[in-house]
């Protein structure tokens, strides 16, 4: 690295051993005198935890079985050339050390106290790229555009590596596979400017040659190579992002634990550059078992799951899937359940996909399955079936033409109460028993997904947009005629190395056609309406609780001091027809696996479709702050999200209530305290001179609008 002369700072160090002499002397141990400080004064371009970071002189931890940090001239010395090394790498060639102390600081310590004079800052004056003036414009464009390095900048080592590293790197991806960038950086001292230089050494532009295929066994090597020709094609000039693609693509197959896609060595007489792909098959079949719980203000389970995989179902690398959970459900919580008994619940469904069904890209999945669900107020058994064509034209966009047909049986989840689900709900279907329902759902969908983002997982930057459209009854015949539309749109923008603004906006209508259950009422199919809270929503609400609801009385006798097993009066969540939802999210990495988020979500669902109401009085606001653990299964995310607004929350109906809405107003929404009643003082079921029995609510009103959640992902 380019460094002006240091002989001053050489007289310094001379003269120290007599001050370190001094210090040292007097009682200690043989192994020299304990460090109690370090101190560092001066420093304004770097923190003094950026300098202490780099030297072995360091204070002795705090805690008592800690090692002892002992006095070392040496080591002081090579330290002292240390700060000059990092002030140096920064751009400050002019920084000096001009005070060292080392102070008796009691029997067997002392204190470290280092001056430093930084100086003015070098910067770029000069900047020049040698060896390109023979390459096409459009070339030299790309190759230079926003390099780590620019005039005007402060001089740093990292960036002046970063430079080289990003020519190397763009020659090659251009195709000038073997380039060589020589980097050379001239410091005046006198001027504090710096003078940067690449020379660029740089051959024939190459091509795709052969591919060659190793590690398959099962797989043919045909398969995969036809794969990487499907993103490259021998003889095409050759680009590093083609590469990158057609690894995609091979381990997109979904029959390999590890796929590579590389370049070999160029061979410069042909002109050409082998595609060399190494692959290792994961296995073929696959056994997944697991077991967990689920815990949110109204709803709280444990369940399980067991799922088979075959990844090559008759050959032809066909994909069959058998997935598995089963579950016991307590509503609303498992310390306090309504009833005495846990509902069972689950699903069960077989999915067959063949790949590739006419050409690359066009897929064939079948999907049928069976399903439990209990819900506060209802349950249902379902029996669906899938039949989906999913497009791949490129490699960001999808298009998926569905059709969808399912058999619903609902029943009354209330013991000793006369309530149909129809009721309930506000469906037309046909009575199932004398407290059930059949409803027939039976539409087609068309789906579309553009997918700009650098990661799906944990993305830095980039764009996604979905598209999704159902057209439900009609001719495909079913209990409900409806249209419906649903857009989502999601952007992430990175605001320095370690930061990330993420935002996502998501609407929603539902419109439906005949058999609507009343003006003001939601008239779409209950599955298909929108519901909002939880933990990829809003979440300062659980799950689906922000949402129309219909208020029920659960007392057989009023009034209802002593519940037994009734939840007294609740709001049950029958959802809407339009969904408005925002979420705005900062994320900062602070270590490897370590990244903090301060979030805002906004919401609102409405019974019927187009009555959106942006008032402060409609739309629920929660900001809150939230830990992320980076795992090999995705990010772990813990939130706290506060409710800063109640918005009302419309309440569409309500049974067994005189007057027939209740003695609450629609913005006391009932909900539960999310936290167990041994962790959080509760209110219990005082009734306060109402007939009608609560839920228990936090005593206090801090926490009953403090929500916590866990989840794995992230939530957009």
């Amino acid at each position: 690295m380019p460094r002006p002369t240091a002989a001053p700072l050489a007289c310094r160090l001379a003269a120290l051993p007599l001050v370190l002499a001094c210090a040292s002397a007097g009682p200690g141990t043989p192994a020299g005198p304990v460090i109690v400080s370090v101190e560092i004064t001066g420093a304004h371009a770097l923190s003094s935890g950026e300098i202490l970071a780099r030297l072995a002189t360091v204070p002795t931890p705090c805690w008592p079985w800690a090692e002892k940090s002992r006095f070392d001239p040496a080591r002081l010395r090579s330290d002292l050339l240390r700060i000059r090394t990092l002030y140096e790498a920064h751009g400050y060639f002019a920084a000096r050390v001009v005070e060292t102390a080392v102070e008796p600081a009691g029997r067997g310590s002392v204190r470290v106290r280092i001056v430093v004079d930084e100086g003015p800052p070098s910067c770029v004056t000069s900047l020049a790229i040698e060896g390109l003036a023979d390459l096409p414009a459009a070339t030299r464009a790309a190759l230079l555009g926003k390099l780590p390095l620019v005039l005007g900048d402060i001089f740093t080592d990292r960036a002046f590596r970063a430079a080289r590293a990003a020519l190397e790197s763009r020659l090659a991806g251009a195709g000038y596979v073997g380039s060589t960038v020589t980097p050379a950086a001239r410091v005046e001292p006198s001027s504090h400017s710096v003078a940067v230089t690449y020379a660029v050494v740089h051959g024939p532009r190459y091509r795709f040659g052969a591919i060659e295929v190793h590690g398959e066994k099962v797989v043919s090597a045909a398969r995969v190579a036809a794969e990487v020709r499907s993103a490259l094609a021998p003889g095409a000039p050759y680009r590093q992002e083609d590469l990158a693609e057609a690894q995609r693509r091979v381990f997109s197959l979904g029959v390999f634990s590890a796929a590579h896609v590389e370049h070999g060595t160029p061979d410069p007489g042909t002109g050409t550059v082998p595609v060399e792909v190494r692959v290792r098959e994961a296995p073929f079949h696959t056994l997944r078992f697991g077991a967990g719980l689920g815990v949110d203000v109204e709803h709280q389970e444990l369940h399980a799951i067991a799922d088979y995989t075959d990844r090559d179902f008759l050959g032809g690398l066909r994909r069959l899937d058998f997935d598995n959970r089963f579950a016991l459900v307590w509503i609303p919580s498992v310390f306090a359940p309504a009833f005495a008994a846990a509902a069972p619940a689950g699903r069960s469904s077989v999915a067959l996909t063949q790949p590739d069904l006419f050409t690359r890209g066009l897929d064939l999945a079948v999907q049928g399955g069976v399903e439990r669900a209990v819900e506060q107020g209802y349950d249902y058994w379902a029996f669906t079936g899938r039949l989906a064509i999913p497009w791949r034209p490129t490699r960001r966009l999808t298009l998926t033409a569905t059709y969808a047909l399912g058999d619903y049986l609902f029943q009354n989840g209330f013991n000793g109460i006369d309530l149909s689900p129809n009721a309930l709900l506000q469906t037309s279907c046909p009575t199932n028993g004398a407290q059930g329902s059949r409803c027939l759902l039976s539409y087609l969908e068309q789906a579309l997904a553009w997918d700009g983002r650098d990661d799906p997982i944990e993305p830095r930057r980039g764009l996604y947009f979905a598209l999704l459209l159902q057209e439900g009854g009609g001719p495909l015949g079913g209990d409900f005629t409806y249209l419906k539309l649903s857009p989502d749109l999601r952007l992430y923008i990175p605001l320095g190395p370690t930061t990330v603004l993420a935002l996502r906006v998501q609407a929603g209508e539902l419109i439906p056609y005949g058999g609507v259950a009343g003006p003001g009422l939601p008239g779409g199919p209950v599955t298909e309406r929108f519901y909002a809270g939880g933990i990829d929503s809003v979440r300062g609400y659980g799950a689906m609780r922000l949402s129309p609801m219909a208020r029920v009385n659960t007392c057989a006798v009023l009034p209802c001091h002593n519940p037994g097993n009734s939840l007294g009066v609740v709001d049950v969540p029958v959802g809407g027809d339009e969904l408005l939802l925002g979420n705005l999210e900062v994320r900062q990495k602070l270590s490897t696996h370590w990244q903090l988020a301060f979030f805002v979500d906004a919401g609102e669902v409405n019974p019927t479709a187009w009555s959106a109401d942006l008032s402060p009085e409609a739309l629920a606001v929660t900001p809150g702050v939230g830990l992320r653990i980076t795992t090999p299964v995705g990010p772990i995310r813990v939130d706290f999200a506060y409710r800063v607004t109640e918005p009302i929350r419309p309440v569409v109906s309500s049974f067994g209530l005189n007057p027939p809405i209740g003695p609450s107003p629609p913005t006391a929404a009932i909900d539960t305290c999310p936290y167990p009643y041994f962790l959080v003082p509760q209110t219990g079921w005082a009734a306060g001179g109402n007939p009608y029995a609560r839920p228990s609510t936090c005593v206090s009103p801090f926490l009953n609008h403090f929500i916590p959640s866990i989840a794995i992902g992230e939530a957009f």
